[in-house]
């Protein structure tokens, strides 16, 4: 009868154990939830376009074991270091979602950056970190603020 006891008690001791250190775990080290980043990021929204950075803004987003990035937002609320009125006609503008937003990269690694390096011509990210549904809006935006742009 002893030992039944004896048992109960140890697992009921490792059991609260457990509990104790996944609670105290969580708590220290809690693991962002990129929903709940994102919709902290891009907050700014104007009825002409879809979701932007909030303009002349910085922010991070991390999720553990898979990337952890910095995203600067310029006056216009799109997350690239050029300002989308100043291109030519022989510079290149990526217009996009997710994936030419550079989800999950830095700016640096982003395909639009990779490509303009590659063949030597300037760039700018005109991307939403959503789907591609404003690709009209962000094109015709680029357009009103001076971008020589056309649809492809």
């Amino acid at each position: 009868m002893n030992f039944l006891r004896n048992m109960a008690l140890v697992v009921s001791l490792a059991i609260a154990t457990l509990l104790v250190a996944e609670i105290v775990t969580r708590w220290l080290i809690p693991v962002p939830d990129w929903h709940e980043d994102t919709v902290r990021l891009f907050t700014y929204s104007r009825p002409d376009l879809p979701e932007l950075g909030m303009p002349n803004s910085d922010a991070r987003m991390a999720r553990v074991g898979e990337y952890d990035v910095r995203f600067r937002f310029n006056r216009h609320g799109l997350r690239d270091n050029r300002d989308i009125t100043e291109a030519r006609a022989d510079e290149i503008i990526f217009v996009g979602d997710s994936q030419t937003f550079g989800f999950g990269v830095q700016e640096q690694e982003r395909f639009s950056e990779l490509v303009g390096e590659k063949l030597g011509v300037g760039t700018y990210n005109l991307a939403v970190p959503t789907d591609i549904r404003g690709y009209k809006q962000l094109l015709e935006f680029a357009v009103k603020n001076g971008a020589r742009a056309q649809h492809l």
